[in-house]
């Protein structure tokens, strides 16, 4: 195990209601049971909802966060260049609020692989052998997953079914 410690010079601020990047850590990764619920119970009709309430959560804390960063810097981030994305992933808040970034994105491009699979009408097996490894890709590696399923679909998948009128 890698462990890395933080210089002297980066500083983590408050980032919301006083609280640092390192006190909101252990209470960001609670996305884990909704991921859970799109591999396992993708059909319950309350997973699409409660898998909406990380995101949300997690959208908030980087409003905030990215809205305390900016009115705190004294530094204007360069996003169009690579030295400049670089300089500013040296930053802990910026890494931290980066990292909700993603857990908000790849969790919502996971709940869109497990709706549109089931609108298709995805068999449960097909769906535990093929559209579960994206999930889990998804999570892990982003848009890895999302080409794979976009694959996939194109592959094994029918289109959307019609709703009844």
């Amino acid at each position: 195990v890698m462990v890395l410690k933080m210089s002297e010079e980066m500083e983590l601020v408050p980032l919301i209601l006083g609280m640092t990047a390192r006190d909101i850590w252990p209470l960001i990764n609670f996305a884990l049971p909704a991921w859970l619920l799109l591999a396992f119970v993708p059909r319950w009709k309350w997973t699409q909802t409660l898998t909406l309430i990380p995101p949300i959560v997690h959208a908030t804390i980087y409003l905030f966060g990215i809205a305390t960063l900016i009115m705190t810097s004294d530094e204007q981030a360069d996003f169009f260049t690579l030295e400049g994305v670089v300089a500013a992933f040296k930053d802990p808040n910026v890494v931290f609020i980066g990292w909700v970034h993603y857990l908000v994105f790849d969790l919502l491009v996971g709940r869109a692989i497990s709706a549109d699979a089931v609108s298709r009408g995805c068999s449960s097996l097909l769906y535990g052998v093929c559209v579960v490894p994206c999930l889990f890709l998804t999570l892990m590696a982003g848009p890895v997953g999302f080409l794979f399923y976009l694959i996939f679909r194109a592959i094994g998948l029918p289109g959307p079914k019609e709703k009844a009128e």
